[in-house]
C-alpha cells in the first residue's frame, strides 16, 4: 500500500510538472536550467525557489528508482 501511494504521488507530481512546462511554453520533458525560468516554474508549483523544487523533484525521482530496483531484486530472488 505504501509503494502504491508513493508511485501515485510521483505520477501526480510528474503530470503537474508536464502541464506547467507546457503552459510556460517549455519542452514537456525538460526542467529548465535557466534560474529565472526554474524559479518561475517552482513558484507555479508552490515552492519558494527553484532549488526547493529541484530537491523535491530529485527526491521523487530517487524514490521511484529505488522502488523499481527493489522490484527487480524481488523478481530475481
Amino acid at each position: 500500500a505504501l509503494e502504491v501511494e508513493l508511485l501515485l504521488h510521483a505520477r501526480q507530481h510528474l503530470l503537474d510538472l508536464r502541464n506547467r512546462l507546457y503552459l510556460m511554453g517549455q519542452s514537456e520533458d525538460l526542467v529548465p536550467e535557466n534560474p529565472e525560468r526554474l524559479d518561475r516554474l517552482a513558484h507555479t508549483l508552490g515552492f519558494e525557489h527553484g532549488n526547493a523544487f529541484l530537491a523535491h523533484h530529485e527526491q521523487i525521482i530517487e524514490t521511484v528508482r529505488r522502488l523499481y530496483i527493489e522490484g527487480l531484486e524481488r523478481l530475481r530472488a
